[in-house]
C-alpha cells in the first residue's frame, strides 16, 4: 500500500508509527511512503491529510480500469497522545484496504495521484482513552456541626464501560480537627466511606476533561473520648452521592484532578458525652478533593 502523507514533512517517528501499525494490521503486504515505493507496484493507495486533531483518510484501488475510493474521517481529542493518533490512522488505512480489496476483480497499476470517483463517506469520533484508571487524592470538608473540619484521603478506581461512561468505586477516610469548644481536645471523630457510582466525562478545550458522577455511598462515623472514663461508639449510614470533577493530562499516563463530592445520608448522627451533646454529623455534606490519576490500560474508543 502506497501511503501519501500531508503535511509531507511529518516527523519520521510519527510516520513510522503509522506505517508500522498499518503493515501489522494488513492481511498481506506492507505499507510504505510514496517516496520509497513505486505506485505501479502497489495494490492500493492511501492519502492521509492531517488538519489539527482531524485526519482525512482515503484509500483507492483500480476496479475494471476505474479508480474506486473509500473515505474515512477521524476526530481525536487534544489529550490523546500524538503517536497513538498516528497509529490509529494506520490501523484505519489497513481496515479500509480490507473493505475495498474484495471489490477488485483484476489488479491494475495505481495512478500516483488519482481522484475519487465515488467515495463512500463516513465520519466517526475516535478518542484514545485508558480503559482503567487509578486515583489518589487528598480531601477536606466540614467536620461536626459544632465546629471544625475533616481532612483525609481517597482512593478510587474507574473502568470504562462505553465511550465516555465509567463505573467507579472509591473509599475514603478522614478525621476531625476540632469539634465542640469544650471537648475539642478530648473527642476524636473519624469518617470512613465506600461508594459505587457511574461517571460520565467529556473533553473540552486544551485537553481539559470534565465529568459528573452519581451513585450510592455507605459511611461509618466513629467517635471516642480520650480522658477517663473512655467511651467510644460508631454508626453506619447509607446515602447517595453526586460529584463533579475536572482532569488535566500531565503526560500520556498521569493526570491532575480536582473535584467536589456531595453526599446526602439517611440519618446523620449525634454524639453525646456524659449525657451532653458534643456534636452532630450532618445528613448532608460536601468534600473538596485534589489528586492524581494513573491510566492503567490505554485503549482506543
Amino acid at each position: 500500500v502506497v501511503v501519501e502523507l500531508a503535511p509531507a514533512d511529518a516527523p519520521p517517528t510519527l510516520a513510522d508509527a503509522l506505517l508500522d501499525s498499518c503493515s501489522v494490521a494488513l492481511r498481506r503486504g506492507t505499507c510504505a511512503r510514496a517516496d520509497t515505493l513505486e505506485a505501479s507496484s502497489a495494490q492500493a493507495t492511501a492519502v492521509i491529510v492531517w488538519n489539527g486533531l482531524d485526519v482525512r483518510i482515503e484509500v483507492g484501488v483500480q476496479r475494471e480500469g476505474r479508480p474506486l475510493w473509500v473515505l474515512r474521517e477521524l476526530t481525536f481529542s487534544s489529550s490523546d497522545p500524538e503517536v497513538e493518533r498516528w497509529r490509529a490512522a494506520g490501523l484505519t488505512v489497513a481496515s479500509l484496504v480490507g473493505e475495498v480489496q474484495p471489490w477488485v476483480s483484476t489488479p491494475q497499476p495505481e495512478p500516483k495521484t488519482p481522484h475519487p470517483a465515488a467515495p463512500v463517506q463516513g465520519k466517526e469520533e475516535l478518542t484514545l482513552r485508558s480503559d482503567a484508571n487509578l486515583g489518589v487524592s487528598a480531601l477536606v470538608g466540614p467536620g461536626l456541626s459544632s465546629g471544625g473540619v475533616r481532612v483525609g484521603g481517597k482512593l478510587d478506581a474507574a473502568h470504562r464501560v462505553w465511550g465516555p461512561a465509567f463505573v467507579m468505586g472509591a473509599v475514603d477516610h478522614s478525621v476531625g480537627l476540632g469539634t465542640s469548644e469544650d471537648l475539642s481536645g478530648d473527642l476524636s471523630v473519624a469518617w470512613t466511606s465506600a461508594a459505587v457510582s457511574g461517571l460520565y466525562t467529556t473533553s473540552v478545550a486544551s485537553g481539559l476533561e470534565l465529568g459528573a458522577s452519581g451513585g450510592v455511598v455507605l459511611q461509618r462515623m466513629a467517635a471516642s473520648t480520650k480522658s477517663e472514663p473512655t467511651d467510644s461508639g460508631s454508626q453506619w449510614d447509607p446515602g447517595v452521592a453526586l460529584g463533579v470533577l475536572a482532569r488535566w493530562p500531565a503526560n500520556e499516563s498521569l493526570s491532575i484532578r480536582a473535584g467536589v463530592d456531595t453526599r446526602q445520608f439517611w440519618r446523620g448522627a449525634e454524639i453525646r458525652v456524659g449525657g451532653e451533646e458534643a456534636g452532630k454529623s450532618s445528613r448532608w455534606t460536601a468534600l473538596v478533593w485534589f489528586g492524581l490519576q494513573w491510566s492503567v490500560t490505554p485503549g482506543v474508543r
